[in-house]
């Protein structure tokens, strides 16, 4: 591939020039994400278990408690451990879990500890992933490798929704185990992916070790040769990391405080609030009188396929855009079923709860298109020194936001209606305080982030 005189970037690479290690890196997040996105699943109230005393409101929100313990232990052990480690230990905890379930399907004390095993995984893999995919990634394909963290969890959510919502209560062979089988075969999978896994060539610039970093960024290429790209993409990143490297720790704070406030707003309240444990309760109140067997299933598939094209379109049409638009049809969703269920007598009405499944259904496409693009935004927003930090703890208030909605139990039509109007107004705010970042490099992102206002659209 050849490249013109004095040009600043090598030419776009394509998927075909990735490496299949390259693959195989993200590969071994995705089988994470894919298992936490059916326990995420199980925490919104889809799943099976015999009635017990014992179950609580702990049930519910203990995995979303592990996946902020597993965040905050990754922005720890990151700065001591290489992503590989951390990303195989994710993988053991992922494969525990799936043992568990199945060697107790239906026991409590097994469900609850699996939820602990696998929430802790989640948030181990969710820090470490985003590190690694924005810095290894190209300018031209950082949004697919990004997005493909939320782009896991909606293809694991929507598995669990489809399983459970086809499944019979009177099968011997319990949900559980078929989830612990699947959690078995995506963490198999995720440690033969890890086989091949590449480190950051950042994490060896920052070591000084500059022979290391080129042999990685070799290895990423569809020939795994040292070219004239190669050696430029190993100058672009040592001008990121010796940059950065020359910041103080205030500096280093000042240039994370803006990134923090916005992605807070955009990735931690804005997505909680998108599918939440009401937003899925909603659909308990249509089972009082509408036969709802078929839109699982429709919802599930729809989910798929909006993150799908979210993945597909966000290096090409960008972020800022396409992602407003996605939170104002949440907004525009989420509020109208409030309105539905705040008159009590409506869940007796075969015409109102038709209503509501169709928006709940529709939800479902609005929140794949939008979920991958806060993964994108989170993994650009912060500076190199800080990254880990502002990545975990945009994750930990995520978790946090869920408990609290199940901790509270608030009315859910007052939850819906507060959760619609605040996904609307902050995505009007977003249209004029998010950066457009598509085929930038890092360097330039978070020059964007940095700025409080940013008006440019494309």
């Amino acid at each position: 591939m050849q490249t013109t005189a004095g040009s600043k970037r090598p030419p776009p690479m394509t998927m075909g020039n990735f490496q299949p290690g390259y693959m195989a890196t993200l590969g071994a997040g995705v089988c994470l994400f894919i298992s936490g996105g059916m326990s995420f699943a199980q925490s919104l109230g889809f799943f099976h278990v015999p009635l017990s005393p014992a179950i609580s409101v702990h049930t519910f929100y203990c995995w979303f408690l592990a996946v902020a313990i597993g965040a905050l232990l990754s922005m720890l052990l990151g700065y001591v451990l290489p992503k590989k480690f951390i990303m195989a230990a994710s993988a053991i905890m992922t494969l525990i879990t799936g043992i568990v379930r199945v060697s107790a399907p239906m026991g409590y004390d097994a469900l609850i500890a699996a939820r602990y095993l696998s929430g802790i995984a989640v948030g181990l893999a969710t820090v470490q992933y985003l590190m690694y995919a924005s810095e290894l990634s190209r300018n031209t394909r950082r949004g697919f490798s990004l997005g493909l963290e939320q782009f896991g969890i909606s293809v694991g959510l929507a598995l669990q929704i489809i399983m459970i919502s086809q499944w019979s209560l009177s099968s011997s062979f319990s949900q559980n185990s078929l989830q612990g089988i699947f959690d078995i075969i995506l963490a198999v999978i995720s440690m033969g992916c890890l086989w091949y896994f590449i480190e950051s060539p950042v994490d060896y610039l920052r070591l000084g070790d500059e022979s290391t970093a080129l042999l990685c960024l070799s290895k990423l290429q569809d020939t795994p040769s040292i070219t004239m790209q190669t050696n430029q993409r190993l100058e672009e990143l040592k001008d990121y990391v010796r940059e950065e490297n020359n910041l103080s720790t205030v500096e280093i704070v000042k240039r994370s405080m803006v990134p923090l406030l916005k992605m807070i707003i955009f990735r931690s309240i804005m997505l909680s609030l998108s599918y939440s444990a009401i937003t899925s309760n909603a659909l308990t109140y249509t089972m009082l009188v509408v036969n709802v067997s078929w839109s699982p299933i429709l919802a599930g598939c729809l989910r798929i396929f909006g993150s799908g094209v979210s993945l597909g379109i966000v290096d090409i049409l960008g972020r800022k855009l396409p992602a407003t638009a996605w939170a104002l049809a949440i907004g525009g969703l989420i509020t109208p079923i409030a309105v539905i269920l705040n008159t009590s007598y409506n869940i007796f009405i075969y015409h109102e709860m038709s209503k509501i499944v169709a928006l709940w259904v529709t939800l479902h496409v609005a929140d794949g298109l939008f979920s991958p693009v806060t993964s994108v935004y989170l993994g650009e927003a912060f500076p190199l020194h800080s990254k880990g930090l502002g990545i975990g703890f945009c994750v930990i208030v995520e978790q946090i936001i869920h408990i609290i909605f199940m901790a509270t139990h608030p009315d859910d039509s007052a939850a819906l209606m507060a959760s619609g109007i605040i996904i609307l107004v902050a995505a009007v705010v977003f249209l004029i305080i998010m950066p457009e970042t598509k085929k930038t490099s890092l360097r330039e992102a978070q020059d964007g982030f940095r700025k409080f206002f940013n008006f440019k659209m494309f």
